[in-house]
């Protein structure tokens, strides 16, 4: 019995290596330890130079040359960007557009409530700001990594043929 629960344990543990063969696409910036990594299954978002279009998607595969983001395949060479979102950039955006436009409807139906102007001078321009900082900062949401010898590159390491 002590020898049936090895062996098998034995079998579980080489299946589980045999099994094991991902491909990782890394995003790195060249002189630098700054890295993305993506695997099959992860949400990506690439402009094509040769086509000047912006695909986005999830990778359904990574090979050698290529990645193919749904259905279409596209070369690591005719990557002219990947678009990085920056979680923490979109939090404040939302934060402020929203928190800005929350305080002025408040007051608007606190001043409909309470009988006087409706649109209160210091809370119009307190509420606009909120929403034009938001407004800025929407640029800032994504990161643009430019694919060039200089910058960023693109590489996959393979661990199938580890």
């Amino acid at each position: 019995m002590k020898y049936i629960r090895i062996i098998s344990l034995c079998m579980a543990l080489l299946s589980s290596f045999a099994s094991f063969s991902q491909s990782y696409l890394i995003l790195e910036k060249v002189n630098h330890t700054k890295s993305f990594r993506y695997t099959v299954g992860d949400l990506i978002k690439v402009k094509d130079a040769r086509f000047h279009t912006i695909f986005e998607g999830c990778i359904t595969s990574i090979n050698d040359t290529s990645i193919a983001i749904g259905r279409g395949f596209i070369n690591f060479k005719d990557i002219e960007k990947v678009y990085i979102k920056r979680q923490i950039m979109s939090l404040i955006t939302s934060f402020l557009i929203t928190g800005g436009i929350a305080y002025l409807s408040i007051d608007s139906f606190n001043g409909l409530l309470q009988c006087y102007k409706i649109f209160s001078t210091n809370v119009v321009v307190s509420s606009l700001s909120l929403i034009g900082a938001g407004a800025v900062l929407w640029s800032f949401k994504e990161r643009r990594c430019k694919i060039s010898p200089n910058k960023w590159k693109l590489k996959v390491i393979d661990f199938s043929k580890l």
